[in-house]
């Protein structure tokens, strides 16, 4: 079992998380999502 755990925590350490492509696009989402309700409340359409 820790043979196991160590090796999944060494494929786990050797990636980033920007290698990803799942990650890449939700954040990507997220990070537009956001600048839109940034702006949207800053030109008085959030209430």
């Amino acid at each position: 079992m820790d043979v196991l755990l160590s090796a999944a925590t060494l494929a786990a350490e050797d990636r980033s998380w920007f290698d990803i492509p799942a990650v890449r696009v939700v954040g990507s989402i997220l990070g537009a999502f956001l600048l839109l309700a940034a702006i949207r409340s800053m030109f008085g359409k959030g209430k």
